[in-house]
């Protein structure tokens, strides 16, 4: 669940079978494990392979089968015994982690393992050793639920005495080890009510009213040893600094101890109150520009006729830019790219990417070819072919459960978006079927361009290029389709408006829409008109027509029929975007208008995430 946006998604199981692909562990416990800082295995070749692969295969679920290819992944994801056995799964973890720790090196005595964690360890491996022996003599039997509950009392009630050296200065330790040592200068941590002295749950069937008749201990002799315990140890300090917090927060009030108040209405004692707080505003925001240095420069050069083979921009970079130069900046001269993440749900660019893929899938059979109303219809009528063409598109695009090939089901939120994309599928065949006759020329085929840029005397062609998603011949026209599943709108104002910098609400679709007609018209030669076509999904279930429209105001609207009309100012636009890009006077700053920042991956470098 793409950092489930919002926070984790509580899960009922943390694995689940699949029937041939036997047992699977779902990815976040998968990389928690793997990456954790102190129980991976480090610098391991094998662990390092299998998290690029969880993330390049998008795998939601993990099969036992690749997590059994390393030492830690063939202990930690097997099956757990369901009884007594169990306890010994667990050993053999703590095993594992003292064994792995210690041969790393390092430490304080050879293993990287520090004093307390080592102790935790020790002390978690006698009490569930001690659980284990007594059930093993006892020759019970119990449920697992059971069983997990009795080890979470166990662990529970483990507590970790701390250690000192007398003579190494400051001491360390809990009230009960206070006893009978007395000390100048004393500074008590957590004087809160309810943490000492300490809330009493009361853990006899005894009723307290019983224990008050019969003179039997109970909380209030609790408290009275507390008491002494406190008054004995500040009997021959000098200075005692007592801290509490103020904080409340669920059923911590933030109330100081009775004790302290006990101090403060005693004429015996000197108190002096401090109240300690930390200004955690943010610090006033500051532009960020990056300045044009050679090597950025050098970087720059590269998508022109200069740099190597390969290398030039397309909509998106130049959109990226126009929106943003500073995310320009970062995603294509410092190349951060976006961190690989697995998502446990599709989100709109995942749907995207799918859509294209089965209307892909759909229509390569027929590229080249005339289609005619009765290959339309027999399309329609194949349903089940259609939902092969989905299926195949969710195996190239997201996999689930590293395989979603030929004729395995897809499950859970895959098998509904599943429905949807064989829904819109069919609605594109309705709509292709008012243009027939037509023949597709080309589908998802690459098509490049260059942009020159006059520099100082100096002349070059930018290198530009892009996927056209499909190029269609009709008769006296040729439409340059571009697939949409978002909510972009198909209308501009003027051509200038397509290239205002930082203006969250510029319509990049349509510019990128004629940015590929724009394109294919530079490779084409002498072509009848050429139409830039927007084929937005939410306007296939009405009449409204797919193209795009220039409205300079008020209610009218011209639609595009000819790109040609545009193609001189358009390309008039791309030169002076090209022309500022490659200025070194001009650096790359943030945008303006912070709607754009909103889902920036980059916002958190420059203070606006």
């Amino acid at each position: 669940h793409k950092n489930s946006r919002n926070g984790d998604v509580s899960r009922k199981a943390d694995s689940r079978s699949k029937g041939d692909a036997g047992l699977m562990f779902h990815y976040k416990d998968v990389l928690a494990l793997l990456q954790h800082p102190d129980y991976a295995e480090k610098d391991d070749s094998i662990t390092a392979g299998i998290i690029k692969e969880i993330r390049e295969k998008n795998l939601v679920y993990v099969s036992e089968s690749l997590l059994g290819s390393s030492e830690f992944g063939r202990l930690v994801f097997r099956r757990a015994p369901a009884d007594i056995l169990f306890t010994g799964y667990l050993i053999d973890l703590l095993m594992f982690i003292v064994k792995h720790q210690h041969d790393n090196g390092g430490g304080d005595d050879g293993g990287s393992v520090s004093f307390p964690e080592r102790e935790f360890i020790f002390r978690v491996y006698t009490g569930i050793g001690r659980l284990r022996d007594i059930l093993d003599e006892s020759q019970t039997t119990l449920r697992f639920d059971t069983l997990t509950k009795l080890l979470k009392k166990v662990l529970s009630g483990i507590r970790v005495p701390f250690y000192g050296e007398p003579l190494g200065g400051v001491q360390v330790m809990g009230v009960l080890e206070t006893r009978a040592l007395d000390f100048e200068n004393v500074i008590w941590m957590s004087v809160n009510e309810g943490v000492f002295p300490a809330r009493h749950s009361g853990s006899s069937f005894i009723p307290y009213t019983l224990r008050k008749a019969y003179g039997l201990p109970g909380s209030e002799q609790q408290d009275a040893v507390y008491a002494y315990y406190f008054y004995r140890l500040l009997q021959r300090t000098r200075r005692m600094t007592l801290v509490y917090n103020t904080r409340s927060e669920g059923l911590f009030t933030g109330e100081m101890s009775r004790f302290i108040y006990q101090l403060k209405f005693s004429s015996r004692f000197n108190i002096r109150e401090r109240s300690l707080a930390f200004n955690l505003m943010q610090p006033e925001e500051r532009p960020v520009l990056i300045e044009k240095t050679d090597g950025i420069m050098s970087r720059l050069m590269e998508y022109t006729d200069a740099g190597p083979d390969g290398k030039y921009l397309s909509a998106a970079a130049i959109n990226s830019y126009m929106d943003c130069s500073l995310r320009f900046y970062f995603r294509y001269i410092a190349r951060l790219p976006e961190p690989d993440t697995v998502t446990g749900e599709i989100d709109m660019a995942a749907f995207g990417n799918l859509l294209h893929t089965a209307a892909q899938l759909m229509y390569t059979p027929f590229t080249g070819k005339e289609i005619q109303a009765a290959d339309i219809d027999a399309l329609l009528a194949d349903n089940e072919g259609i939902e092969s063409y989905v299926r195949d598109a969710f195996s190239g695009v997201l996999k689930e459960g590293g395989s979603v090939v030929g004729g395995e089901q897809l499950t859970g939120i895959n098998l509904i978006i599943s429905g949807v994309l064989v829904t819109y599928l069919r609605q594109l065949l309705l709509v292709d079927r008012k243009l027939v006759p037509f023949t597709i020329e080309a589908l998802e085929k690459k098509y490049f361009g260059k942009i020159p840029v006059g520099r100082e005397g100096e002349r070059f062609n930018v290198r530009t290029g892009g996927f056209i998603d499909r190029v269609d011949l009709v008769p006296g026209m040729v439409r340059v389709v571009d697939y949409k599943t978002g909510g972009d709108d198909a209308d501009f104002k003027t051509v200038q408006s397509l290239f205002e910098r930082g203006d969250s609400k510029r319509r990049k679709a349509v510019f990128q829409t004629f940015f590929y007609a724009w394109l294919y018209l530079e490779n084409s030669g002498n072509k009848p008109r050429v139409s830039p076509v927007l084929y937005q999904v939410r306007k296939f279930f009405g009449d409204q027509p797919l193209v795009i429209s220039q409205k300079p105001g008020g209610n009218v609207a011209n639609p595009v029929w000819d790109f040609a009309d545009y193609r001189n100012e358009f390309e008039a636009g791309l030169e002076a975007v090209m022309a500022e890009l490659f200025d070194p006077k001009i650096g790359f700053s943030q945008a303006g208008d912070r709607d754009i920042c909103k889902y920036c991956p980059y916002s958190k470098l420059c203070h606006r995430g």
